[in-house]
């Protein structure tokens, strides 16, 4: 019995926060767990790519592969991912409509095929690795965290947040399963929780059972 679970959002709406709280819940019935560290983070700090909201093609496809390698290799019952490769499609998707605004032609040409690499390997993930995508939106009321990573513009922020939900809606049409792995969790972190609570009652049961 595995639990496979991965949280989606745009930076700074509290994916990391939520991910240690859910693994705290399941720790209740499994001593089984993993939580997977931000790829991106490991990129920056490890590979040596550069901060800031401009997008780097090589810097996502190198994240959504690490992510899905660690992912691959892990061994633990429950398995708690901060992202998935849901992400880097629509931060590619910004990417590419930015390139295209400015007139980078290379940009957009190399932009566009790692954006149709990443969608692949997010309908892969969604049909073959997670069996719980949450969708974790901006909180206007709260400020973004600086942790000398991710970019505090929130506009930048809700245009990616924007980008996901495209993002879904079109991973939706093309593979139908993934309106039965997707959800959109509410805006309020309590309202999270309860609802997290209660999607996992019915996984904790058979956790405790297996």
């Amino acid at each position: 019995m595995t639990l496979r679970i991965a949280f989606s959002g745009s930076g700074g709406t509290g994916k990391t926060t939520m991910s240690a709280w859910l693994a705290e819940l399941l720790q209740t019935q499994s001593s089984s767990i993993t939580v997977l560290p931000s790829a991106t983070r490991y990129c920056i700090d490890e590979l040596g790519y550069s901060t800031g909201k401009e997008g780097d093609s090589w810097m996502a496809l190198h994240s959504a592969t690490i992510r899905l390698f660690w992912a691959a290799t892990c061994k633990s019952e429950v398995l708690i991912s901060e992202r998935c490769a849901l992400d880097e499609v629509a931060y590619q998707a910004w990417y590419v409509e930015k390139c295209t605004r400015e007139g980078r032609r290379e940009e957009i040409s190399l932009g566009t095929s790692v954006y149709h690499i990443l969608l692949q390997q997010s309908l892969s993930e969604i049909v073959g690795v997670w069996d719980f995508i949450y969708i974790k939106r901006p909180l206007l009321d709260v400020p973004i965290e600086d942790d000398g990573v991710r970019s505090l513009d929130r506009q930048y922020q809700l245009e990616v947040d924007e980008k996901i939900l495209q993002t879904v809606a079109d991973l939706i049409r093309l593979v139908p399963i993934a309106s039965e792995k997707i959800r959109v969790l509410p805006l309020d972190n309590e309202d999270c929780r309860d609802f997290l609570r209660e999607e996992m009652s019915e996984w904790m049961t058979k956790l405790r059972t297996s």
